[in-house]
C-alpha cells in the first residue's frame, strides 16, 4: 500500500536518569494524519488503554500493562496540525516513575506501508 515517511523521536527519563532521544523513521499509509502515527505504547507488554477523552487536539487516556514488566499510567497526545504530533506517557513501573516523550513529523517521502 502506498505510504509516506514520518520521523519519530522518543526519549525516556526515570529516577533522574535521562536516555538520549532515539530517532527513527516509520512508513504510514499515504494521507494518514498525525492521528495515525505511533504513540509509543509498548507492543510486548499486554497493554490496555481506557478512559480516553479528547478535548480539542489533545487526547488523554489511562494505560495498564500486565506483561513481564507491569506498569500503569497516563498518556497525553496532542496533534499539532496534519503533519506533527507530541505525546507524553507517564508510567509507574515497580514504584519507579518513568516518563516517555515522543514527537513525530511527516517527512513525506514515498514508502511501502503495511496494510492496516
Amino acid at each position: 500500500m502506498p505510504g509516506e515517511t514520518w520521523q519519530v523521536s522518543t526519549a525516556m527519563t526515570m529516577e533522574g536518569m535521562a536516555m538520549p532521544p532515539q530517532v527513527s523513521q516509520v512508513c504510514l499509509p499515504k494521507g494518514a494524519g498525525a492521528e495515525a502515527a505511533p504513540k509509543g505504547v509498548p507492543a510486548d507488554q499486554d497493554c490496555r488503554l481506557s478512559d480516553s477523552r479528547t478535548v480539542g487536539a489533545t487526547t488523554t487516556m489511562t494505560i495498564v500493562c500486565s506483561g513481564p514488566e507491569p506498569m500503569t499510567g497516563t498518556i497525553e497526545s496532542t496533534v499539532e496540525g496534519p503533519d506533527a504530533y507530541r505525546t507524553v506517557m507517564k508510567m509507574e513501573m515497580e514504584g519507579v516513575p518513568v516518563t516517555v516523550t515522543s514527537s513525530g513529523r511527516r517527512l513525506g517521502q514515498p514508502c511501502e506501508a503495511a496494510a492496516p
